[in-house]
């Protein structure tokens, strides 16, 4: 998917001055973006505050905005050309850690053992 990926960029100061939809308050998405950024997404023009991934994405594909998003999530809109990406000049590209709990004194079915 690497060479999906736009040359284009957007300066910070004008991404912030763009209609943004962002994800809810306490989203990982959100806090990575906030802290790779250095700045409070309170400080941007947020028109729409979303509770996942598919409502971003139908706010995107309606011209509603922009946003910030897992390029995973967007991986079949980037493949039929619906959505493109923007880096964020001087914008690291954004990683995020996920982490999982599991029961030691359960046994873990084969789906969840291939899952892990």
């Amino acid at each position: 998917m690497e060479d999906r990926i736009s040359t284009e960029s957007i300066s910070l100061d004008r991404l912030a001055l763009q209609p943004f939809l962002a994800r809810e308050w306490g989203s990982g998405t959100r806090m990575v973006f906030e802290q790779s950024v250095g700045r409070s997404l309170d400080q941007f023009n947020v028109v729409a505050s979303l509770g996942s991934n598919n409502a971003i994405k139908e706010g995107l594909r309606s011209g509603l905005g922009v946003s910030v998003v897992s390029l995973l999530s967007v991986r079949r809109e980037l493949d039929k050309g619906l959505l493109r990406i923007l880096s964020i000049e001087g914008v690291e590209a954004m990683k995020r850690d996920f982490y999982i709990v599991v029961n030691r004194r359960l046994k873990l079915s084969p789906i969840a053992e291939t899952f892990l």
